[in-house]
């Protein structure tokens, strides 16, 4: 036998945080270049020792090789060039800005992709290092299933996805356990007849949950030698450059004589003198090994909190700034604009929406902020006579539109049909318009008229969907051709607070103004025990003559409480305060029932709709039968569930209000799933399977600051959005209805004016800002901020984890 277990390390360079700002000093990126500096000379230590130890770096161009490292660490630059050549190092590919993979358009990631090879600036790999390998490991291992094309259009070799024990992970939970021989070798991902390489990947989480290296190579190894595994292995440990893993910690009295406390030096040197082993790169193992074995999963990955999108989709900050994005998107499928395209993709960094929770780093909003304004000042255009541009190729055209009247306002225009105008509460009004012919624009007319006063009926009903609401103005039940969609729970829409639920109270249901159209817009209040000001929703139901479906226009200004606490740490400086009881923001949850096993419905942003079985996280792992929070579903304005007697969709007006996952999902006990658009669910982590009887995890989802709960950035924010709710029968839509459904989805960009309507650019968001006030209140500690009821749960699970990495250290020796 002549196996070898080869080894590589990896080290994920991006000086641009969501969660520190843009200096250099602990507050921002010094603790990159601290770390990084440490790394290299560590390395080149190993390597004058004799021990051929080899680094691969996955680095961040714009903001980190471009403009940080050159301006304050030339320095760092020059040591990676120099190991490259005369030590083996091997870079791979991030992406030019760390941009959000997983939720681009083929033309954003292959602007990501090739950009971070070569660009005019000479901050790609081939411009700085001369040589790269065409390997992918994305920004937050966001990965959608379609995108295998588009990755081998671009000649890209493998795809590095986490494959691992705690929730910073891409697919342990997706597929049936691997067996250790897939586990440590490439493997093929397939997807609609296509297939793409992908390296199962590992943090230092996975380290410490085999208790040291060097016990999870001995473990493979007799493995090995047992005949059970007949190849070699390769163990990818790939993490942040800034990580306090890689360095050593210099712990008092012990010093660093605890395994996975001596940084990368401890890594190399513990498994240094194994014949066994050798020490690779991504690149160096593929060239001689081929993958063994498939796997498949139609899920949607990231890295986030509750494993998935989480972190950059659920705040309602991550909403103001991808609607900006929607926006340019539908804009330059009209009027391209190449600079206008490369600021998008560089707004596109995952860095302007999370990772860090509740709220970004004050200096990442206001980058953000103003990159967002400059990308929405480069297509408004109010000249001219009122267009509207046909952005989706359809003759439904869907557009909210500035207007600050209070009158009826009537639409004129060629082939025009039929038209529905619906007031919105922010100055602005959404308009939908069936023309009897596609063309590739239309001139609009309008004039002010009176509304006309309807009979009240509490039952709105569309195309064999009826919504019916009781005496008591809350909805009794929804239905389609007779067959219940929703009962009284339909609609469910409550916070949980201080760990209690709080309802949203319902107060009237009453007659809504509308054109070409009926409309019932229930109100209500909600409260919360503490509030310096109480909070308030309208739902505005409708449909509309225009097309199907059941339409919803809500409006929902959130409570606000008090924020005291410290939300800053040693490694996370957001500048900010927080009231840590909120912890979830349920606005519109909404109920289907179900009659069997579930599947989800999604629509990524390279325009491909899938499925996956809800019952599929419990057939991986039969711990997660049950979960509080998932979000692997990207939703380009489409997303829904259905079983064997139909279906739901819950569509989204892109250019209203969005994001990258807009709906995150709760599955129930009983196998229904809930979902829950522009709100966010909490509770208890996905289970990840595990080498150390669950230490490792249960300490990890304690003491990640990314799996707090998101729910604190809704307090005292505004969002506005415009659902569609669509109910099918059978296995799919009719083709028709899901032209209207994705035309309704993805809008259209209108320029000029005609005196009443014009362009809206303003923002259906209104994130709280304290200002001034903190100055007056008691602010808690960031240690208590961040331990506050757990301070049991630290101690019990760190002395549990230590005993388990010591004991393996010991029986490794």
């Amino acid at each position: 036998m002549d196996y070898k277990i080869h080894i590589a390390y990896g080290f994920h360079v991006n000086c641009y945080h969501s969660y520190r700002g843009d200096t250099n000093d602990a507050q921002g990126f010094g603790s990159d270049l601290r770390i990084i500096r440490k790394t290299l000379k560590t390395l080149d230590g190993l390597n004058a020792e004799g021990i051929p130890v080899k680094g691969t770096w996955d680095s961040e161009n714009f903001f980190s090789l471009e403009q940080i490292l050159p301006e304050y660490a030339p320095d760092i630059i020059e040591a990676m060039k120099r190991r490259v050549k005369e030590n083996g190092d091997e870079n791979i590919i991030m992406g030019y800005s760390n941009g959000a993979l997983g939720a681009m358009q083929e033309d954003e990631l292959a602007a990501s992709i090739n950009l971070a090879v070569t660009n005019e600036q000479g901050s790609g790999l081939q411009d700085i290092f001369g040589t790269y390998e065409k390997i992918v490991r994305p920004q937050e291992v966001m990965f959608t299933p379609s995108q295998v094309k588009t990755y081998n259009k671009l000649g890209v070799k493998a795809l590095c996805l986490y494959y691992s024990c705690v929730p910073f992970d891409a697919f342990r939970t997706l597929i049936k356990p691997l067996d250790d021989e897939m586990a440590h070798n490439p493997l093929l991902f397939e997807y609609k007849g296509e297939t793409l390489t992908v390296i199962p990947t590992y943090s230092n989480a996975d380290v410490c949950d085999a208790g040291c290296l060097r016990a999870w190579v001995k473990d493979l190894r007799k493995k090995q030698e047992s005949g059970e595994i007949e190849n070699d292995l390769f163990i990818f440990i790939n993490m942040d450059a800034d990580a306090i893993f890689w360095e050593s910690l210099n712990l008092p009295v012990v010093k660093n004589r605890i395994a996975n406390t001596d940084g990368i030096h401890g890594l190399v040197k513990e498994v240094a003198d194994l014949d066994y082993v050798v020490f690779d790169t991504p690149g160096g193992y593929l060239r001689n090994h081929e993958p063994v074995g498939t796997v498949s999963f139609t899920q949607d990955t990231a890295d986030g909190n509750f494993t998935g999108y989480a972190s950059w989709s659920e705040k309602p900050y991550n909403r103001k700034i991808w609607t900006a994005v929607e926006r340019s998107r539908t804009a330059d499928r009209i009027i391209h604009n190449e600079d206008a395209f490369l600021s998008r993709v560089k707004l596109l960094s995952t860095t302007h929406f999370g990772l860090a929770t509740p709220v970004l780093n004050i200096q990442r909003e206001t980058k953000a902020n103003a990159l967002a304004k400059e990308l929405t000042e480069s297509f408004t255009d109010k000249s001219g006579e009122l267009t509207v541009h046909n952005a989706a190729g359809s003759n439904l055209q869907c557009i909210q539109l500035a207007y600050s009247g209070d009158k009826a306002v009537k639409i004129e225009a060629d082939s025009l049909e039929k038209y529905t105008v619906v007031p919105m509460s922010n100055g602005s009004v959404f308009v939908m318009i069936r023309f009897s012919e596609v063309k590739d624009s239309y001139i609009i007319k309008t004039a002010e008229e009176e509304y006309e006063k309807k009979p009240f009926e509490r039952t709105l009903e569309s195309g064999g969907a009826k919504l019916e609401f009781g005496d008591n103005n809350r909805i009794k039940q929804f239905t389609l051709n007779g067959r219940v969609i929703g009962g009284n729970d339909f609609i469910s829409s409550y916070l949980t607070y201080g760990k209690k639920r709080f309802d949203f109270t319902v107060e009237s249901l009453e007659p809504g103004e509308i054109i070409g159209g009926e409309c019932l817009i229930q109100k209500g209040k909600i409260n919360l025990p503490g509030a310096e000001k109480q909070g308030e929703y309208s739902f505005r139901f409708f449909t509309t003559d225009t097309s199907e479906g059941i339409f919803a226009i809500t409006d929902v200004s959130y409570p606000y409480t008090p924020e005291r606490d410290a939300i800053s740490t040693e490694n996370s400086t957001l500048g900010r305060y927080t009231d840590m009881k909120w912890e979830e923001a349920v606005p519109f949850s909404v109920n289907y029932k179900n009659t069997g096993d579930v599947s989800i419905i999604k629509r990524n942003f390279e325009g491909d709709i899938s499925s996956f079985r809800a019952s599929s996280y419990g057939e991986a792992d039969e711990r997660n039968r049950t979960l509080d929070s998932f979000n692997n579903q990207l939703s380009a304005g489409l997303i829904g569930l259905c079983d064997k007697s139909g279906g739901l969709l819950v569509c989204n007006a892109r250019n209203v209000l969005s994001s990258m996952a807009y709906c995150p999902m709760r599955l129930k006990g009983d196998g229904s799933v809930a979902m829950n658009p522009f709100g966010t669910f909490y509770g208890s982590q996905r289970h990840h399977l595990n080498r150390s009887g669950d230490r490792i995890p249960l300490t990890y989802t304690l003491i990640a600051p990314q799996g707090k709960s998101l729910a604190p950035s809704y307090n005292g924010s505004r969002e506005q959005a415009v659902l569609c709710l669509m109910p099918f029968d059978g296995e799919s839509l009719k083709k028709e209805t899901l032209s209207d459904l994705l035309s309704f989805a993805d809008g259209a960009y209108a320029t000029g004016s005609d005196g009443i309507l014009s362009p809206f650019d303003g923002d259906n968001i209104a994130v709280h800002d304290p200002g001034d006030k903190l100055e007056n209140v008691k602010i808690h500690s960031p240690l208590l901020s961040g331990i506050k009821g757990n301070l049991g749960k630290y101690i019990v699970r760190g002395i549990k984890a230590v005993a388990y990495i010591t004991g393996r250290q010991r029986r490794a020796k």
